[in-house]
């Protein structure tokens, strides 16, 4: 979260202002050259007419759709049959949560019908109202500030209203952002950037990571049209131990190892590795949402893991009494001898628990 590790020349463009669209500088030749040779190569008019109507950054939002669409797209952005002669789009994935594809696509599909987004002008137009209204004219209006909640303004307090878990989101997203402008030329161009300044930051600048591993629970989905193996090891020399079909999600709990693969828990509790190029995030599954406390035999306190196993990674531990927000359970059962809970601690931070060591 420290800015100052981020006042590069490509790296600042996390802090660009978004919530423009900048005449002359932002051009259909730049959104055509982004989305060529993927499913939106016939819709670079649509996205520049939709952005233009809305006064927003059109290379942040083609950006945007890619990130959740994939460069092949999937059938809730590239159509959908509504069952009543029409086909709606979603392009932004808005309402696309359940458990597994069909209540996935269901949901999405429920959402775009809704909103009658029956052409895909309709569905970029209602996708990138969603994204003004929410982030945007929500003082989130960059990519540092859609990752990190850091206004409290925003409304629900600090930290809490955030559009992605990966912590390097907003990094690699600046990247792209820039090299859309370096390609068409306009990398010299005029850009306002909201760089923001902390009080009582320490005088040192604080380290970046030594690498890009990132280990919390996640919730993902598989985006290979054949489906995707889970492996024995990081590897596509591994052997194999299960194939998920496209759709499937699964757990993802460590990301970034071996370059780009996530270590995945299946609901038996088998443990493996899966790309994360065919991986994408998704809302997390929750089932509930109460509170409870630790409760344990001994009284020492309680462990909590980045999945439902002990053979995965300490998070922390907690002392009998603290309470948790429990999100989930009743999925990761006879694991290692628990049924496992998925809790939310105080500090926002995601793991899980042991059911029998929590009491309502």
């Amino acid at each position: 979260m420290d800015p100052r590790n981020f006042l590069t020349e490509e790296s600042v463009f996390q802090f660009q202002d978004v919530n423009e669209y900048i005449e002359g500088v932002c051009t259909l030749q730049g959104i055509q050259s982004k989305v060529n040779n993927t499913f939106l190569q016939n819709y670079a008019s649509a996205i520049d007419n939709a952005c233009k109507n809305q006064n927003v950054n059109p290379y942040y939002i083609t950006s945007r759709v890619l990130q959740e669409q994939g460069s092949k797209g999937t059938v809730i952005g590239k159509g959908m049959n509504g069952g009543d002669g029409k086909t709606y789009y979603n392009p932004f994935n808005i309402g696309a949560t359940g458990n597994g594809s069909s209540q996935i696509i269901a949901n999405a599909l429920s959402y775009a019908k809704s909103h009658g987004w029956d052409s895909m002008q309709k569905g970029l137009e209602g996708g990138i109202e969603f994204c003004k209204k929410n982030w945007l004219e929500n003082y989130q209006n960059t990519l540092y500030q859609n990752k990190f909640d850091i206004d409290t303004r925003s409304g629900g307090g600090l930290y809490s209203h955030q559009y992605m878990q990966n912590l390097m989101a907003a990094y690699s997203e600046a990247n792209i952002l820039r090299s859309m402008y370096a390609n068409t030329g306009k990398i010299d161009s005029n850009f306002t950037f909201i760089i923001p300044m902390y009080e009582n930051i320490n005088a040192t600048i604080s380290e970046t990571p030594v690498n890009n591993q990132e280990t919390s629970p996640i919730d993902v989905q598989i985006t290979a049209k054949s489906g995707l193996w889970i492996r024995k090891e990081a590897s596509t020399n591994s052997d194999t131990i299960k194939l998920l079909k496209y759709g499937e999600t699964i757990l993802s709990v460590q990301r970034g190892i071996n370059s780009n693969w996530h270590k995945v828990v299946m609901q038996d509790g088998t443990i493996g590795y899966m790309s994360g190029d065919y991986l994408k995030q998704i809302d997390d599954k929750t089932n509930c949402n109460y509170k409870a406390k630790v409760k344990t035999n001994d009284g020492d306190g309680c462990k909590v893991r980045v999945g439902p196993s002990i053979n995965l990674s300490l998070i922390t531990a907690i002392a009998d009494g603290v309470e948790v927000t429990v999100i989930n359970e009743g999925t990761y059962n006879n694991i290692d001898g628990y049924n496992w809970n998925r809790v939310r601690l105080s500090t926002g931070q995601q793991g899980f628990m042991p059911s029998k060591f929590l009491a309502r």
